[in-house]
């Protein structure tokens, strides 16, 4: 039986990320690691401080690991998933198939910067980085505009956004406009309780729709991913339970005629490993969220996630998810630790 430790890491971000739920500088998130006959598996709930995005915070998180009771989802899947790669790396095997390509086409997120021209120079870095494809972070006030800057800047880059749920049912025009702009997909535009309605009004001339927060399980998709409107899935494992629970979902997603990909919650290496995995098999052909660890921070806790050229992002190789925190590095961002004896983990 595997001996489990949960360790709560805070990190600063490379520069603050503003997204509709909040502006995050720096990341608080736990690392579960999974102890059995000389090896280490990893996990990671890459929880956000406040309940803006799906009501499970890291201090719910935390309270869990200290002191039991009904598992948060993301607490479970960080247990499950470290379980997992330490399957794996006892077994020599790595998550990534061979036939999985070395690196994977990246989608990069541009948070909300404080004007257009810091937006502009932001598109501009990730251009020149070779990158083709960019998702915007807009909310009620910052939408047409800052997408008519990027377009008549770049007028074939291929440009999504993502509302995080920040827009109401009443709040249509700027989606119409964003239909004429040719924006690739607008990603949880209402908060997930009301995207029902919403869809039940969704103009066939706005942009399709990317459903993210809305989805934390395959019932989730018969409630909401096969309205009107929906064509794509952002699929972030941690949101949904884990790596093996995300490729159920994958699964059924696919089933019902939409497009996944996967996206990601800032995490450290350990999160972001375990995600471009996951993307390697259910999503190679589409570009993924998770950039290099240059573009988030400065050191990050694993050897770093690298570019790969061209708009590419390398995925790991190796037992397991291919990395591991370096102990240096590990010691000087824990500020807490605490020995799990609930390794049975209802799925």
């Amino acid at each position: 039986m595997a001996r489990m430790e949960a360790l709560r890491v805070r990190f600063p971000l490379l520069v603050p990320f503003r997204a509709a739920h909040g502006t995050t500088v720096e990341r608080d998130v736990i690392l579960v690691a999974a102890h059995g006959d000389g090896a280490v598996g990893w996990g990671e709930c890459p929880t956000l401080t406040t309940a803006g995005y799906v009501g499970e915070t890291t201090d719910d998180a935390w309270r869990w690991f200290v002191s039991g009771g009904p598992a948060p989802l993301m607490a479970r899947g960080a247990v499950l998933d470290a379980r997992r790669d330490l399957r794996l790396r006892l077994a020599g095997t790595p998550a990534v198939p061979a036939t999985a390509p070395p690196a994977l086409p990246l989608r990069a997120v541009v948070g909300r910067p404080p004007d257009l021209d810091a937006l502009l120079a932001a598109v501009e870095r990730e251009v020149v980085a070779g990158v083709t494809h960019v998702k915007l972070k807009i909310e009620p006030g910052w939408d047409v505009g800052p997408v008519a800057a990027v377009r008549g800047a770049w007028p074939t880059l291929d440009v999504a956004v993502d509302a995080n749920g920040a827009y109401g049912v009443d709040d249509l025009a700027p989606f119409l406009a964003l239909g004429d702009a040719g924006v690739t997909y607008i990603e949880q535009p209402a908060p997930p309780g009301s995207w029902p309605a919403l869809a039940a009004r969704w103009p066939a001339a706005a942009p399709p729709v990317a459903l993210d927060e809305s989805i934390r399980g395959s019932a989730d998709l018969d409630r909401a991913g096969v309205l009107g409107g929906v064509r794509y899935l952002n699929l972030k494992p941690a949101r949904v339970g884990g790596v093996e629970q995300a490729q159920v979902v994958a699964a059924a997603a696919v089933e019902r005629g939409l497009e996944v990909f996967v996206g990601g919650m800032l995490e450290s290496g350990v999160g972001r490993a375990t995600a471009l995995g996951l993307a390697a098999v259910v999503a190679a052909d589409r570009p993924t969220d998770l950039g290099p660890s240059e573009r988030y921070v400065v050191d990050d806790i694993t050897p770093a996630i690298r570019w790969a050229g061209l708009g590419r992002v390398e995925v790991p190789r190796g037992p397991g998810i291919g990395v591991a925190p370096r102990p240096d590095r590990l010691a000087a961002t824990v500020v807490d630790r605490v020995e799990v004896d609930r390794v049975e983990v209802e799925r």
